[in-house]
């Protein structure tokens, strides 16, 4: 193996370290404080859902006209998304946040907003050179008549589609 070889095999390598700990999950989900934040935001939506339907509901029964409480017909929500809101109205925001809370406590922490913004951006910012590296060696390689295929899952150089969509 060439000289240049080697430093191609490093770089890409390097490369795929740096892709791995960004598909990692320790780099990249939320803390478990940020979790029930959102967790709590989309309890308060199912909430406030059920609630406006409901009082919709109810002021078609003070009208005189028919309402079917607690039913949503399905071309206006899927049924999983009434189940949740309906069942948050019965039982409450805190106690449908309460039946949460243990499946919250076995999540694996993650870290908070600010430092997984710095640290992917560190770790792209490195991949970025790393990419730009890789490919002043493939120019070079390509200079000494050595011929590379390219890393995989690469993008492809784009290309011009002649007639498509005609």
């Amino acid at each position: 193996m060439t000289n240049i070889a080697k430093k191609i095999e490093t770089v890409r390598e390097q490369i795929a370290a740096l892709e791995s700990q960004l598909a990692d999950p320790a780099h990249v989900h939320m803390s478990r404080a940020e979790l029930r934040d959102v967790l709590v935001s989309q309890i308060d939506e199912w909430h406030d859902r059920a609630t406006a339907r409901i009082a919709d509901d109810l002021a078609a029964l003070a009208a005189g006209d028919f309402a079917n409480l607690l039913v949503t017909p399905t071309e206006d929500r899927g049924y999983e998304e009434d189940v949740r809101a309906f069942m948050t109205f019965a039982i409450g925001k805190d106690a449908m946040l309460n039946r949460f809370e243990p499946l919250l406590a076995d999540m694996p922490e993650g870290i908070d907003a600010a430092r997984r913004a710095q640290h992917l951006a560190g770790i792209k910012a490195e991949l970025v050179k790393l990419e730009l590296r890789e490919d002043e060696l493939l120019r070079e390689a390509d200079a000494q008549g050595i011929a590379w295929l390219p890393r995989p899952g690469q993008r492809a150089e784009p290309a011009v589609l002649i007639g498509y969509g005609k």
